[in-house]
């Protein structure tokens, strides 16, 4: 009722204190944010990748064999830098099955609370059925700490330039072990 969009990471048990504040808002909207929360007035870069001909520690999976998702490195479209991943496809895949290009980086050198935002450039071309999301996810070893998504909020279907999204997590933890950014093809190319 009062958060809109993905409500399964709204906090975790890494948040304590953001648990206490949405309980708190329940009953007084007027509740003002914990600190971690408020509005970031500064920023810093901590990863920027150039994808190379070559690119290193990007992984691309798909979740069936079967299913006719071609990936590549592309040397004739891109946004900079010479190079883009790629992810093609003859025939649309069903719901539950889809492709993507990950990558975990480990979170140094990020103060507690910080705010996490992961912007990527995404060129369509006849993108249909599910479309591609992206992902921003945080980990406490084997746990999930933090995750946004931009599927269900932000539609990237069709034909489209390059056009920049973004996604991002209020508040790093300090209980944080790595950090995956993934772009998932769910529709047909």
């Amino acid at each position: 009722m009062m958060h809109s969009g993905n409500q399964f990471y709204l906090y975790s048990q890494y948040d304590p204190a953001l648990r206490a504040y949405y309980l708190d808002e329940l009953f007084n909207q007027n509740t003002t944010l914990p600190p971690g929360l408020q509005a970031k007035l500064n920023s810093r870069v901590i990863f920027s990748d150039s994808i190379s001909s070559f690119p290193q520690n990007w992984a691309f999976n798909k979740t069936s064999t079967s299913l006719n998702h071609v990936q590549s490195v592309s040397g004739l479209v891109y946004s900079s830098l010479h190079h883009s991943l790629s992810i093609r496809a003859t025939q649309a895949a069903t719901p539950d099955v889809f492709s993507y290009w990950t990558i975990t980086v480990p979170p140094t050198g990020i103060a507690t609370g910080s705010e996490l935002e992961l912007r990527v450039k995404i060129r369509l071309d006849n993108v249909e059925s599910g479309g591609v999301s992206i992902v921003l996810r945080a980990d406490a070893g084997s746990d999930v700490a933090a995750f946004k998504t931009t599927q269900g909020e932000i539609d990237i279907k069709g034909t489209k330039d390059f056009t920049e999204y973004a996604v991002s997590i209020p508040y790093f933890r300090e209980s944080v072990s790595q950090l995956e950014s993934t772009c998932y093809f769910l529709g047909i190319l």
